[in-house]
């Protein structure tokens, strides 16, 4: 049953059987089942396995590969659901959008993290069209899991709509709810700074900008921010680093401060 609804998703994403008989093979379904089913049984802590059932989905075409995970959005078993968002959130796809409807959908989900968690992914991911459900997730969501993944998901977005909504959120009963409402302005704060900067420099402040909102274990999204900012000369990106290092936004000068260790 699994593997037939894996057959039609990728199907339905790719156009037909004529374009996409060589994806329909058995290795996709195999590889993709046993990333989830690795994923699912696997600790965040355990980078190397993490990276292991990470590959397993990176082997194959990046569209091909997004339409047989979104099924798995659907999963009963919560750790099998939770592995497809989390795929999701942390690859990257060319087009993610044919699984915003299901990500959307999970936002709701009777299970705390899969509402918090696909929270986030559709942050990452950049759609704005949950900003309005993400909104109501901070300010009515039960869990704290949930309402500080949304923290986390409205600095993601970018819209400085958000800043009214997190400055309430602030006053949150959870301490992890409002560490993370705090670090979520700090960003559009930091953002609405060096949105009008250009050319080479740019790349150094969306660095900084993504090491902000990661933590520890965010290894793939730490190593593009470091390599976007090394990619900069560095007659340009030191002293952008070294005066950021003095921000007063703390998020932005631990992050700094981080890059700057890292190159």
């Amino acid at each position: 049953m699994r593997m037939t609804s894996i057959v039609l998703a990728v199907l339905l994403v790719c156009g037909g059987a004529s374009m996409c008989d060589s994806v329909l093979a058995a290795d996709l379904e195999k590889d993709v089942t046993a990333a989830i089913d690795m994923l699912s049984k696997t600790a965040e802590t355990q980078t190397a396995r993490v990276l292991e059932a990470t590959e397993l989905i990176q082997r194959h075409p990046n569209k091909q590969a997004l339409a047989a995970l979104i099924p798995y959005l659907d999963d009963p078993e919560p750790t099998r659901r939770r592995s497809a968002v989390y795929f999701l959130q942390f690859l990257s796809w060319d087009d993610a959008s044919p699984a915003f409807p299901a990500l959307r959908k999970l936002l709701t989900h009777s299970e705390a993290m899969t509402r918090g968690m696909s929270g986030m992914a559709l942050a990452s991911l950049v759609d704005d069209k949950s900003f309005d459900a993400l909104v109501k997730m901070l300010k009515d969501d039960d869990d704290p899991y949930a309402r500080r993944c949304a923290a986390w998901a409205l600095g993601e977005l970018k819209n400085q709509k958000a800043t009214e909504h997190l400055k309430i959120a602030l006053n949150d009963s959870n301490a992890l709810v409002k560490s993370n409402t705090h670090n979520a302005i700090e960003r559009l704060n930091f953002r609405q700074e060096f949105q009008d900067v250009t050319g080479p420099a740019k790349s150094v402040y969306e660095g900084v900008w993504l090491i902000s909102g990661s933590n520890v274990f965010m290894k793939t999204r730490l190593n593009r921010a470091v390599g976007m900012i090394r990619s900069v000369d560095e007659s340009v990106r030191g002293p952008i680093l070294e005066n950021l290092k003095s921000s007063r936004l703390a998020a932005v000068k631990n992050s700094a401060t981080f890059a700057l260790s890292q190159l």
